[in-house]
């Protein structure tokens, strides 16, 4: 009997190494600190468990009776025994990965794989040109917008005023002027997000926009509106510490469907990145495979604490994760579709 209990008690500590966290938090609402501190538990629990197969095996050896000594020997031991095991894992995780491992902080610096390219080249969009037959027309058409503006106090007619501003050709001072002027006034999330999208249509190197775009990323709470002001910085200002970074490549399911996996990328801090993964078709297809499954896991190859898998289910036009990552962590990604599953494996 009691050669089955340390039996059972060593399957414990071994399937349980890195017992996942009990409480899965929504990314947008996880904070670092209840990271760190989810970490903490883990490895405190294995320790327990080591700790309590050592001092059963004391009690068995010892008839009930041990030493002092030997108590915090054991602890030692089991501590030690942990260790060993995180870094054994670790090494097993690198050395599944070293072939195809990502460096994401290489993207950070623009330095990219071959394979991964920019949403133009993965799409075959082309670069839009934005003008109008002549500057006079132009102008009558800014200034006709900037009056709507002026009179105009909904912030939908705002979001519509916004986006036209956002089709005049590139550069013009008198468009950037009032976009960012209705980035001061309006303290409506949407709205900001359509004059960030719109300051980074037409607002190429201009001081003021990178200014106003850097403010409002530092500034709002929202997080879809920081994601829109670091996208639009990323291409008015590519080489700005705080533009987002997006590369995107295409995945082959089987002979006959292919799909998109697009990567966005922003620094939150020193120590911090936040990652969003988004799947979508290509080519002439409108929706993904409805069986199409988004798994996230960590270096242990546990599903990742923030997220969840994500089935697509009927006619999704795309499905995506977003989750916070300390600097050199690692995670991977499965995409799977049917008996058809791919793996790539991250570090930040």
């Amino acid at each position: 009997m009691s050669t089955n209990l340390v039996h059972s008690v060593v399957l414990m500590a071994i399937s349980d190494r890195d017992i996942k966290q009990e409480i899965t938090v929504d990314a947008y609402q996880n904070t670092f600190y209840e990271e760190a501190k989810s970490g903490v538990i883990s490895l405190l629990k294995q320790t327990a468990i080591v700790f309590i197969f050592l001092l059963l095996m004391l009690l068995l050896v010892t008839g009930g009776k041990p030493s002092g000594f030997v108590v915090a020997l054991s602890f030692v031991l089991g501590t030690a025994f942990v260790a060993w095991l995180e870094n054994k894992c670790l090494t097993n995780y690198k050395a599944i990965s070293s072939q195809n491992l990502i460096d994401l902080s290489q993207w950070l610096q623009y330095n990219f794989a071959s394979d991964w390219l920019s949403m133009e080249a993965v799409f075959g969009l082309g670069t839009a040109i934005r003008t109008r037959k002549n500057n006079l027309d132009q102008s009558q058409y800014i200034n006709q917008l900037i009056e709507k503006l002026c009179l105009s106090q909904d912030e939908r007619t705002y979001r519509q005023i916004v986006e036209s501003l956002g089709e005049v050709e590139a550069g013009n001072p008198k468009a950037i002027a009032a976009l960012i002027k209705v980035l001061q006034t309006s303290q409506d999330n949407q709205t900001h997000q359509r004059v960030a999208e719109s300051l980074g249509k037409i607002g190429k190197g201009n001081r003021e926009a990178i200014a106003a775009l850097t403010n409002l990323l530092e500034t709002s709470h929202d997080e879809q509106t920081c994601w829109q002001a670091a996208l639009s910085l990323g291409q008015i200002d590519p080489k700005n510490p705080n533009a987002a970074i997006v590369r995107g490549k295409r995945i082959q399911l089987g002979r006959r469907q292919a799909i998109a996996l697009i990567i966005y990328l922003r620094r939150q801090s020193e120590q911090h990145l936040v990652i969003r993964l988004r799947v979508r078709p290509t080519g002439d297809r409108t929706y993904l495979p409805s069986k199409l499954e988004l798994v996230v896991r960590d270096k242990w190859g546990e599903i990742f604490p923030q997220t969840q898998p994500i089935l697509a289910g009927y006619r999704a036009y795309s499905i995506e994760q977003q989750f916070r990552l300390f600097s050199r962590e690692h995670f991977s990604l499965q995409i799977i579709c049917g008996t058809t599953s791919t793996t790539h494996y991250f570090v930040c």
